[in-house]
């Protein structure tokens, strides 16, 4: 990992390591990898034996039920571990694809394993990221079942801005929506017409702006009011 465009800085960031780790990690080898918009990184049924760090751009994990419709069950930005679960499960039970053009590095299992057991602190990290994920897949079972279609979309606005401030790459309560209508249609469960709606709905309140891949936020306490949304569970 000891190059000039190494993903180190977001080992960093992620996992909030210290110089004993840090140093650790600069001898992991990484396989860089650039992806075109809705290419599949992983299938439901692979066997992996790496997990995808996000070094720019988005990616979605998916399900697809037996009429062929799909529901992205998580987004997730660059300094995103999108498979931790790989390490320890035998298969993938969803699908990775990317949403707009992106950017991931390939970490291998046994080399993360070491580094786990030669750092037991890293061990600990990476099983935090995966129960704030867990943490952030219960607020979507609630905002997919209890929220009505405005407040619901006002929410995964909200979630996005958020994390992508976390991980600054927002500029104040703007930043990149790569997420296309249809890919918000299978992040809530409504249809593309009615994605449409909702979103002519908040621009007509004056609470977001949302064109050519841009999300701006024109009215943050009173879209996260609407979403009835609290940053808590992100952690």
């Amino acid at each position: 990992m000891r190059s000039e465009n190494s993903p180190l800085p977001l080992f960093q960031k992620t996992l909030a390591l210290s110089p004993a780790e840090t140093e650790a990690l600069l001898d992991v080898p990484v396989r860089r990898v650039s992806l075109t918009s809705d290419e599949p990184i992983v299938r439901r049924g692979d066997q992996s034996t790496s997990c995808i760090l996000i070094v720019d751009g988005m990616l979605a994990t998916s399900k697809v039920v037996a009429s062929g419709r799909r529901q992205i069950t998580a987004v997730h930005i660059a300094g995103d571990f999108p498979d931790l679960m790989s390490l320890h499960l035998d298969h993938a039970d969803s699908d990775i694809r990317s949403i707009g053009k992106s950017e991931i590095v390939s970490v291998g299992h046994a080399h993360l394993r070491r580094l786990a057991l030669d750092h037991p602190t890293v061990g600990a990290k990476l099983w935090r990221v995966s129960l704030v994920d867990a943490a952030v897949a219960r607020e979507w079972i609630a905002n997919l079942g209890q929220r009505d279609a405005i407040s619901r979309m006002a929410h995964v606005l909200c979630e996005i801005l958020v994390r992508m401030q976390v991980a600054g790459l927002a500029v104040r309560n703007s930043c990149r929506m790569p997420l296309t209508q249809l890919n918000l249609s299978e992040v809530t469960g409504m249809s593309v017409v009615h994605v449409n709606r909702v979103l002519q709905e908040l621009r007509h309140r004056n609470l977001i702006t949302l064109a050519l891949g841009h999300l701006d936020v024109l009215n943050w306490a009173a879209l996260a009011k609407l979403a009835d949304f609290n940053k808590d569970y992100l952690h």
